[in-house]
């Protein structure tokens, strides 16, 4: 997600965007222009890294998605699947691939957020929820 990467480190990544405007529960978050966010969780012990990159930012997009798409051409688009919720947003998986997860936040009827994840770092769907709960609020 531009020039981020999923596994860099904290130090690494404050080293490209900067130090972030905020930190809450352990994620670190970049104000944009244009009113959006870029928010980074990080996996502590082995393997640390990023774990998780979820962004409202405009230009970042998947086939065409981004935030405030509307929700039936995300899902057909994107060939989203249901997972769980995260407050008043419904979060949808993406196709699986390798290195990376794809969720997409959903609230009414237009997507929220964009989010991806490295199944290396957290393994289960619960440690993926857990994490993208903590990014999200």
């Amino acid at each position: 997600v531009g020039k981020v990467q999923l596994g860099m480190g904290q130090e690494t990544v404050h080293d490209l965007l900067g130090p972030p405007h905020d930190v809450r529960h352990g994620v670190d978050r970049w104000c944009v222009i244009g009113d959006a966010e870029l928010r980074i969780a990080y996996r502590q012990g082995s393997p640390n890294g990023a774990a998780v990159i979820l962004t409202t930012v405009l230009g970042h997009t998947v086939r065409g998605v981004r935030a405030g798409t509307k929700r039936r051409k995300a899902t057909r688009r994107l060939d989203l699947e249901r997972r769980f919720r995260v407050g008043k947003v419904g979060v949808f998986e993406g196709p699986r691939r390798r290195h990376r997860h794809l969720f997409v936040g959903i609230g009414g009827k237009r997507v929220r957020w964009l989010a991806v994840t490295d199944p290396e770092r957290l393994r289960s769907l619960r440690a993926t929820k857990r994490a993208l709960r903590q990014a999200a609020s």
